[in-house]
């Protein structure tokens, strides 16, 4: 018997087993299948974009910027130029804690936050925390891509629950929690976005939550 590689354009293996040189190789059987093709593009800054949390880019403060990233290169730019605490930068989370303290009366320890590179990150760290593969995982019907993807890429079992103008229905949630449990699936947690959620923009009533 054959055995075949698809990254060659010939059997590598004769049918006594010894090894036979490929005539031609090609990088292209290494990928896998499916992989979308990466059409090049140009940047584009459109004043309202609702795909995306880009702001107007006429209102970043650059000079501010720029001053703070000389300020802070030359305070501690050694220190920055190495690996940072898995946590992110521990002034920062200090700060963060403080904030929290102040705006939202919170008492959060600093080694307990964890900053991330955007929210998609955050989000993945959490799935990937909570979820084991075939857990069952309740949404809302509409729900932000990268969510989705993170939620299949460990393997969860997603259930979109209906929404209105003021947030998941809780009808439709009472139903679907007793379906799955008639079907022997328990429910391993909710993940909603009550304030402003995306794609669909609603705030979640105080009576819903």
């Amino acid at each position: 018997m054959y055995k075949t590689f698809p990254c060659c354009t010939r059997q590598p293996f004769s049918r006594k087993g010894a090894a036979v040189m490929p005539e031609k190789f090609s990088y292209e059987g290494l990928f896998a299948a499916g992989v979308p093709e990466v059409v090049p593009g140009k940047t584009r800054h459109a004043r309202y974009d609702f795909a995306v949390a880009y702001p107007n880019p006429d209102t970043l403060p650059l000079d501010g910027l720029a001053d703070a990233v000389r300020s802070v290169l030359d305070r501690e730019g050694r220190d920055l130029a190495y690996y940072t605490d898995p946590g992110g930068y521990l002034p920062l989370r200090e700060l963060v804690a403080e904030r929290l303290r102040v705006s939202r009366n919170m008492q959060v320890d600093p080694e307990g936050i964890v900053l991330t590179g955007g929210s998609g990150e955050a989000i993945s760290m959490v799935i990937q925390a909570l979820t084991d593969p075939g857990d069952t995982v309740l949404t809302e019907e509409f729900l932000y891509l990268g969510t989705l993807r993170s939620l299949r890429r460990y393997k969860a079992n997603v259930v979109g629950i209906k929404c209105d103008e003021d947030g998941i229905i809780p009808e439709d949630l009472d139903a679907a929690i007793q379906r799955l449990k008639g079907e022997g699936r328990k429910v391993k947690y909710l993940y909603t976005i009550p304030t402003f959620q995306n794609p669909l923009g609603w705030t979640m009533t105080l009576e819903r939550r």
